[in-house]
């Protein structure tokens, strides 16, 4: 075997491990061995879809930009969001359920993995279309999800570079109800008879109900007083309610709602 014939065959091996390994490289998040297949009727947007059959999954742990609904304009990169799921995932399709089986309006809740076996979470998160929410710890995703998330956000694409959604403090007059992205100190915890509630240093409480308190680990919260913060949740308006309160409430379902900065 004379040496171009040895240099062509190290280069084609080179290539195939190159191959195998890039796609590693780009994609932490696993297919777990338990899953559910699907068929795929259509994509409603950047985070929901509908099975055939006519079963209405929404991607768990994760919400993207709102498409344009009821004379209000879309949100956003929402139908940036919307493409990329619609080009992303065909006609089979396979589901991760976690701890809770639906939503409060009824739809599938459950991690979506491509023919392929790409996580549509992770392909969106990387791009910056959508902003992790957290994952039930009997998946297993939580940790390539925050990662993908993370990578966005300290490379500031998507979300993370649109003004739209730029960090609003804690005290701002801007904050609305509705899905918000704040930043801003705790103050201090407290607990109550079924929740423990985590006042900051504006406006803004945020609560973890004693039902959802098994997802966050004794670490989290330790020294969580004085820290800095970055919070993605759905934020309620309660002026006008009697009582003593902050005005803005915010329910943490899952730690990866809260971000610490410092």
């Amino acid at each position: 075997m004379n040496l171009t014939t040895l240099i062509k065959k190290a280069l084609l091996v080179s290539a195939f491990f190159y191959a195998c390994a890039a796609p590693m490289a780009l994609a932490s998040c696993v297919m777990p061995a338990t899953i559910q297949a699907a068929k795929l009727l259509r994509i409603s947007d950047g985070d929901t879809l509908k099975l055939l059959g006519g079963t209405s999954v929404r991607l768990l742990g994760l919400n993207t930009p709102e498409l344009a609904s009821k004379g209000r304009p879309a949100q956003p990169l929402a139908e940036d969001a919307t493409e990329v799921l619609r080009g992303l995932l065909g006609e089979q399709l396979f589901l991760v359920d976690g701890d809770l089986s639906k939503d409060r309006y009824g739809r599938r809740l459950s991690h979506v993995f491509s023919s392929s076996g790409h996580s549509a979470e992770e392909v969106l998160l990387e791009k910056g279309l959508g902003f992790f929410i957290g994952s039930d710890p009997t998946t297993g995703m939580a940790d390539c999800l925050r990662l993908a998330e993370e990578r966005a956000r300290h490379g500031k694409r998507g979300v993370w570079g649109e003004r739209y959604w730029s960090p609003m403090g804690f005290d701002s007059p801007k904050i609305r109800a509705g899905f918000v992205v704040l930043e801003g100190r705790i103050d201090r915890v407290e607990r109550s008879r079924k929740a423990t509630w985590i006042e900051t240093e504006g406006d803004v409480v945020l609560r973890v109900d004693d039902s959802e308190r098994h997802r966050f680990s004794a670490d989290w919260w330790q020294h969580l007083e004085g820290q800095r913060v970055l919070v993605k949740a759905w934020v309620v308006d309660r002026k006008g309610r009697q009582g003593k309160h902050k005005r803005w409430l915010v329910r943490l379902m899952y730690p990866d709602m809260l971000v610490r900065l410092n």
